[in-house]
């Protein structure tokens, strides 16, 4: 397939996900393993705690992906989710991710992924 043709598939995905609330393709994705969720029990507190990271200070003052006047109220007066298709199926968050990161990145991201969930299912009960 052309580069053209290719680009073009690919908008087509981007337009059907998006006007039928249907994830697009995403080309060279995967998703966390088994395999990432048990290194990152094995993670060193040297690998977990990175002194070169930036301060969350700094981090925050990057924008979140929000642009425009609504990124700068404080408060809205609706749901963020307005349409049933945009909903995660059964609950569960479809996701994926780059390929291209390395073993100790993904066991990091997998820590974060399953505190993210520990903490979430906590709030229940």
């Amino acid at each position: 397939m052309s580069c053209v043709g290719t680009g073009l598939f690919m908008v087509i995905e981007v337009l059907v996900s998006f006007f039928t609330g249907l994830d697009a393709f995403v080309p060279e994705s995967t998703a966390l393993t088994e395999l990432d969720f048990e290194n990152a029990k094995l993670l060193t507190k040297d690998e977990l705690y990175n002194p070169n990271a930036l301060p969350l200070e700094e981090v925050n003052r990057h924008r979140s992906d929000i642009r425009g006047p609504i990124a700068s109220r404080r408060r809205f007066r609706r749901n963020g989710i307005n349409r049933p298709a945009k909903l995660w199926p059964g609950g569960k968050i479809p996701y994926s991710i780059s390929p291209h990161y390395t073993n100790l990145e993904r066991a990091l991201l997998a820590k974060a992924v399953k505190q993210v969930s520990h903490s979430y299912h906590n709030l229940d009960g």
